[in-house]
């Protein structure tokens, strides 16, 4: 996530309607992103506290997901929810294991319809798969 990519968007909110969903989809090449992310959640969510944010992140490397998790757990911002589902809960394994989405300020129904949802790819991936909602940061 470079400089200036965080500079554009904060540059475009809040938007007038004063709602809105800001996705930030990283590509993580860069190993520095994984820090990146929680200070570009900071700047953006300063701007607009009332925004929904929704944050993926692979499950490849569980000391760089555990740092980011970390970092934005540490960042002040409240109401975030955690989404996972993954092969296998043993992510030492070589490659991407699962996959994750935090949500800031999420819908009120969104653990709901999440649950299932995510409990139904865990039951088709087989195996050892696994399906998680929880909060990261409560209010």
């Amino acid at each position: 996530m470079r400089r200036t990519a965080g500079r554009r968007a904060a540059a475009l909110i809040p938007p007038v309607e004063r709602r809105g969903l800001v996705l930030i989809d990283p590509s993580y090449e860069l190993k520095d992103e994984y820090v990146k992310v929680a200070e570009h959640l900071k700047l953006l969510h300063r701007k607009f506290a009332t925004g929904v944010y929704a944050i993926w992140y692979p499950i490849a490397d569980p000391a760089r997901t555990d740092l980011l998790l970390r970092r934005v757990k540490g960042s002040g911002v409240k109401r975030i929810l955690r989404l996972e589902v993954g092969l296998t809960r043993d992510h030492r394994q070589p490659g991407m294991t699962g996959t994750g989405m935090l949500v800031v300020n999420p819908p009120w129904n969104l653990v709901e319809l999440m649950e299932p949802a995510l409990a139904w790819w865990a039951k088709r991936l087989g195996g050892d798969a696994y399906a998680e909602v929880s909060e990261l940061v409560g209010e």
